[in-house]
Parts: C-alpha cells; sequence; structure tokens
C-alpha cells in the first residue's frame, strides 16, 4: 500500500458515508435538517403562508389559517426580503406566457425572496428550522389540472428584468413532471427548471421525473451559474443532460447532490456540459444511462473539477460508462473520486478521454468497471491525462486494455498507480496502441491476458521506470517499439513464460527471472551474457514476502542501491517515502528503508 492511501481512504469513506445517507428519496436532506438550512440570506423578512389544504380562513396569506392556496398568488404578491412559506401538498404552476397555450404555465423565482417547503401547516411551525420536509413533502408539478404537462416547472429566460442572483432561494421541494417538448426553442429544454442567464441558490431540492426533447431532463443552463446543495436528480430524461444540461460559460456549484437513474438518448446521462467549468462536490452518480457518458459527458471548452465523487453502476451504450470527455480544452480536475462497476459497450468502462482532452486525476480508484476495450480507462486522439496515485482494480475488457487502453498518439504521464487484478484479451494492464505513455512507480500484479498480461504495446515507444510486474500470467510484455525504455524495473514471479515478448528496447538497471524472446536489446542488472538465458532471480532473493502480497524489498537484496538516480524524476516511491536513501537509487516501486546496526562499548555507543 502507499503512503498516500491511508490518507485518501478515509476521505473516500467519508464520501461513501456521506453520499449514502441521502440515497433513497431526498434523504438528502433528513440527516442535514438542522445543520444545512438557513432563515435566509436577509436580515429580515415578511413570512407569506401558502397550504392547499386549508378550508377556511380569508386567503391572504397572512398566517397558516389564511394561508393562499396556491404558490403563485404568493409569488406575485411577495417583494425583496420576504418569505414563502408552503406546507405539504401538491402546487401546480398558474402563470402563463403565451394564454393560447396552457402549457406554457411555470412558477418564477424573484431576487430576494425565499421560497421554503416543506412545512406542516401549523401554528407549531415558527420557524425555518421547525419544518420537516422529508416527511412533509410539497410538491411542485408540472401535472396540469388539464390533463397536459407544462414545458417548465421553473422558467427563468434572458429577461433584462429577472436576473436572479443568490438571493432568489427556493428550499425543500421537490420539482417533478415538466416535459419541454415543444415548437419553440426554448420550450424544447429544461422540463423541471430552465435558466438563462440566471443564478438562483437551490438547497434541499429533488428534480423528478422531468423531461426534454432536447437538452436538460430536470434542469437547463445556458450561461447560468446556480448553486445546487443538498439536492437529487432521479429518473429525469432528455436527448442530452438528462439530470442537468450546462450550455456556452455556465458555472454551477454541485454539493451534496445524488443523480440517480437519469436517463439521455445522446449523451451525460447525469449532466452534460458544453463549454462550462462546473464544481461537483461530495456527489454520487449512479444508475444513469447514456450513449456517450453514463454519468456525465464533457464537451468543448469544459473543464469540471470533481472532488470526493462517486461512479457507481453508470451505463453507456457506446462510450464512457463513468464519464466521457471530449475537446482540446478539456482540462478537468478529478480528487478522491471513485468508479465503480460502471460499463460501456465499446470503449471507456470508467472514462473516456477523446480529442486531446487531458484530465488531471489525483488519488482516483477504477474498480470492476467493464468495456470492450478499456475497461477502466479509455484515451484516444492524442489525449494526455495525467494521473497520480491512481488505482485500477478487476476492470474488465473484453478486447483491449482491461485497466488502461492508449489509442491514436494518446501519451498519458502515469505516476505512482497501481494494476491490481485487470482482464483483457490484450493488455491485461495495459494497451499501448501508439504514442508514448509514460509510467513511473508502477505496480502490476495479478493481471491476466492472452498476450501482455501487464503491458501490449502496438507501434509504441513507451517508459517503464521503477516498476514491479509481479504475478502476471502470461507474456507478461508483448511489444515495444525501437525508443521504448525499461529501467530500473523488476519483472520477475510471473510464471514460466516470457518477461518480454517482440521488444525492441532499452533494458537497464532492471531485474528479470525469465527468458526473452525475438527482438531483445539492451543490457538486463547483473545479467549473463545471454539475454535468452537461465533465470537470474527468484522472487524470494528481491522481495520481503511475495507470498504473502509483501513486495517490499529485502535488505541486502539485488534491487537495492541497484538503479539509475538520473533515471526517475519523482522524489518520492509509490507509498510516498523518499527516493535515494542509500547510494543510489532502487529498483522497484518501493524504496528500501536502510538500516543501521548501533554497538555499545564501555565508553558509550557507537554506529
Amino acid at each position: 500500500m502507499r503512503k498516500t492511501r491511508p490518507q485518501v481512504i478515509p476521505i473516500l469513506s467519508i464520501c461513501f458515508l456521506i453520499v449514502y445517507t441521502f440515497i433513497g428519496s431526498i434523504p438528502v436532506l433528513a440527516a442535514m435538517n438542522k445543520t444545512t438550512q438557513q432563515s435566509s440570506l436577509l436580515a429580515e423578512s415578511n413570512i407569506i403562508y401558502v397550504n392547499a389544504n386549508v378550508a377556511d380562513g380569508n386567503r391572504d396569506g397572512t398566517s397558516w389559517e389564511n394561508a393562499f392556496l396556491d404558490l403563485q398568488s404568493a409569488l406575485s404578491k411577495a417583494k425583496t426580503g420576504d418569505q414563502i412559506w408552503i406546507a405539504q401538498g401538491t402546487y401546480t404552476p398558474t402563470r402563463l406566457d403565451d394564454v393560447r397555450d396552457a402549457r406554457t404555465a411555470h412558477f418564477k423565482m424573484k431576487n430576494g425572496v425565499a421560497i421554503y417547503g416543506g412545512f406542516k401547516g401549523d401554528s407549531d411551525e415558527e420557524t425555518v428550522e421547525n419544518r420537516d420536509f422529508t416527511h412533509n413533502k410539497t410538491i411542485l408539478s408540472g401535472a396540469l389540472p388539464s390533463g397536459e404537462a407544462a414545458y417548465h416547472v421553473f422558467y427563468h429566460p434572458n429577461n433584462y428584468d429577472l436576473k436572479l442572483n443568490a438571493t432568489a432561494i427556493l428550499d425543500g421541494v421537490t420539482i417533478t413532471a415538466g416535459h419541454a417538448n415543444g415548437y419553440l426553442t426554448s420550450h424544447k429544454h429544461g422540463g423541471g427548471m430552465y435558466n438563462s442567464g440566471n443564478n438562483p441558490t437551490l438547497r434541499n431540492v429533488i428534480f423528478y421525473g422531468n423531461k426534454a426533447n432536447q437538452h436538460g431532463g430536470g434542469m437547463y443552463n445556458l450561461e447560468s451559474s446556480p448553486t445546487l446543495m443538498n439536492a437529487e436528480f432521479t429518473d429525469n430524461e432528455a436527448s442530452s443532460g438528462g439530470g442537468i444540461f450546462n450550455w456556452n460559460k455556465s458555472a454551477p456549484k454541485i454539493t451534496n447532490v445524488v443523480f440517480n437513474k437519469n436517463k439521455a438518448t445522446r449523451s451525460g446521462g447525469g449532466i452534460q456540459n458544453n463549454s462550462c467549468d462546473i464544481i461537483i462536490e461530495h456527489a454520487k452518480f449512479m444508475n444513469n444511462e447514456a450513449a456517450h457518458g453514463g454519468g456525465i459527458a464533457n464537451y468543448g471548452n469544459s473543464a469540471s473539477t470533481l472532488t470526493d465523487v462517486i461512479f457507481s453502476q453508470n451505463i453507456a451504450s457506446q462510450q464512457g460508462g463513468g464519464i466521457y470527455n471530449n475537446g482540446p480544452a478539456n482540462k478537468s480536475i478529478l480528487t478522491n473520486v471513485i468508479f465503480e462497476q460502471n460499463k460501456a459497450a465499446y470503449f471507456g468502462g470508467g472514462i473516456v478521454n477523446d480529442r486531446e482532452s487531458s484530465p488531471i486525476l489525483t488519488d482516483v480508484i477504477f474498480r470492476n468497471n467493464e468495456s470492450d476495450s478499456g475497461g477502466g480507462m479509455f484515451n484516444a486522439n492524442r489525449s494526455a491525462p495525467e494521473l497520480n496515485n491512481v488505482e485500477f482494480h478487476g476492470n474488465i475488457a473484453i478486447s483491449r486494455g482491461g485497466g488502461i487502453y492508449n489509442r491514436l498518439q494518446s501519451n498519458p504521464l502515469i505516476t505512482n498507480v497501481i494494476f491490481n487484478g485487470n482482464k483483457s484479451e490484450l493488455g491485461g494492464g495495459l494497451l499501448n496502441e501508439s504514442g508514448n505513455p509514460s509510467l513511473i512507480n508502477a505496480l502490476f500484479i495479478s493481471n491476466n491476458a492472452n498476450k501482455g498480461s501487464a503491458l501490449y504495446n502496438i507501434f509504441a515507444d513507451f517508459s517503464l521506470i521503477n516498476a514491479t510486474i509481479y504475478s502476471n500470467s502470461p507474456a507478461v510484455i508483448y511489444g515495444g517499439a525501437a525508443n521504448s525504455k525499461i529501467i530500473n524495473s523488476i519483472i520477475i514471479g510471473n510464471g514460466n513464460t516470457a518477461a518480454l515478448t517482440d521488444y525492441k528496447g532499452q533494458t537497464t538497471n532492471s531485474l528479470l527471472d525469465v527468458p526473452v524472446e525475438r527482438g531483445y536489446k539492451g543490457q538486463l542488472f547483473d545479467a549473463t551474457s545471454n539475454p535468452t538465458g537461465p533465470a537470474m532471480y527468484v522472487p524470494d532473493d528481491v522481495f520481503v514476502s511475495p507470498t504473502s502480497g509483501n513486495l517490499h524489498l529485502k535488505v541486502g537484496g539485488p534491487a537495492i542501491d541497484a538503479g539509475n538516480s538520473d533515471a526517475n524524476s519523482i522524489a518520492t516511491d509509490l507509498e510516498g517515502k523518499r527516493r535515494i536513501q542509500g547510494a543510489a537509487i532502487d529498483i522497484g516501486v518501493y524504496e528500501a528503508t536502510p538500516y543501521y546496526t548501533v554497538t555499545y562499548s564501555a565508553n558509550g555507543a557507537t554506529s
């Protein structure tokens, strides 16, 4: 295990705990009832009451007894500084943009007005904190009395007299049954909420069962940057962006949000971003579906920042079960992210990086993802992602690249990475097809393939520096063009099969224990004069306890201080320990800690 992993796993565990506490019906929200609610962003407020279940009263909104029966009456009355409190029940919009079309009915938020749902509707509820929105459901529905569906439940166009900002608050409601399938362009997007040039604040909100013919079944954002906290998007559908569609410099911030069972016939089952920079923290994408990007699809100049996010059981009928990145300016940043049990029919069960996409992944785990090629990750068309402290466990590709498949001049920089138990026909851990990928501090263990259980190379000049390749089978490294380099690496204990097959590159300061077949050139550390001769080392000579999985170096063994120190530019090993603790860098992924003998004499201790 790496030194960084004990630091990472607790964070990821916290992410699991946070997310699983609000899976289900807005669960989100029960555990956070007391801690996340805020009375208002405003110092003073007048409260307007809404309760569809009130039978008597004068219905002027001044108390629960005299509450308005519909939300629109309260919105019409509200002014800056007011709060609207809504009792449990179902409310439909009545405001029309076109009196000839009842489906244009919608709600519209206001700056300086906070809308709170989830009240029981009695005099005991004197503060926002007194409500229980998980049990007292306030449903804002696009299912109109006529039997038709409103195009949008909330509609916020780019009007000079609207321009919503963070003081427009919606909290503790469910938005459902909007269906954006009209003839006008704006009526084809954002069944639940349509935002163009508007930036409202949404907390404790569920988007459920909304649809759009084109973009954003749950929410559509055009040049809009709403803030979403403690929300849930479930069973929303669209052509693109089943849950949310972000377009043209939209930059929403999304915190503590679940995307579950959303669908897109094209891209982005959970979210699609087109030239947008969004921030997602403490979120989960699960059971979402799309052709490209079951969880998220990023196009153009999009650069998402994801922290503590889980992608689980998302499906892509084509590419990118978890995430699909497509675009030269895609510099997404992923930190403490888990991809687990995602599937893609063709490429990238976990993630696809295409057309020069170059995301940065730190402390990321790919586990049990599946596809035809690139079970965990697929990189194509000059994409150059950076991976640091990344693990690939149990990923499966039917054809190529169980862990990663690099294709068409893709040149990822892979540092401090583990490939464990991945499978494929070619390249159990990694397959390189053209390009110049670089791996430093890479551990390959228990991967399996018909050819190239650890690595399979097709016209690829790869570099492998301070790698440890153990217990993979068969044909450990297959192929490798003339400029390939294997330096400071250990390739032993992989069964009675060739360590290098059809490899034409250089091999220096490295340990091998099995024959080399066809095309070998270069020098092995402490090798015999015949590179196809008998085994030179066995695992017990090199590792502390290989049979129990302890691949740390045995003190005094042949890998200690035996590397080329100039070849590795990384200051630490796979566990984060300082490199070069002796006369020179050690061979393999782990740097050994030297032992010192202390002897005592009558006059004191001497080393």
